[in-house]
């Protein structure tokens, strides 16, 4: 809920600095503000089955896992695509993001056909995955 207030404050700043701590600090709280929301969706799927007596803490930390994966795959596409790092260049870099994107999505796909699930707790998992397809979309723009 911090960060979401810290975000909310940054994009209403009218001025706009360009250090390199500043933008370190904005990509910083724009990632932790965007990944936060579909983890905060995927952990009502934890309480909705921990409720039913399922032990789903492994579970949770695959999807919070997932997601990192997913972050990864992001940067290492944007890193490649618009040169941010001097080691970070070229296709073959943009097609290791792709895969470990793909993965990750193929992971959370996969989480929500076998995690336990009585009355389709497992639906946020699969909001959780629209919800990142649209950070990864508003990120990367």
């Amino acid at each position: 809920m911090l960060i979401n207030i810290i975000y909310f404050i940054q994009e209403r700043n009218n001025t706009y600095k360009t250090t390199s701590r500043a933008a370190y600090r904005y990509i910083i709280v724009n990632i932790l503000c965007g990944y936060s929301i579909p983890t905060a969706l995927a952990s009502v799927y934890v309480f909705g089955a921990t409720v039913n007596g399922f032990e789903v803490f492994n579970y949770w930390l695959m999807i919070v896992g997932a997601m990192f994966l997913s972050w990864l795959g992001l940067h290492i596409i944007l890193s490649s695509e618009f040169d941010i790092s001097n080691y970070i260049k070229g296709n073959i870099f943009k097609l290791i993001g792709l895969v470990i994107k793909l993965a990750a999505f193929g992971l959370l796909i996969y989480l929500t056909v076998i995690v336990p699930s009585t009355q389709d707790e497992n639906k946020f998992i699969w909001l959780s995955i629209l919800i990142v397809i649209a950070i990864d979309l508003f990120i990367g723009r």
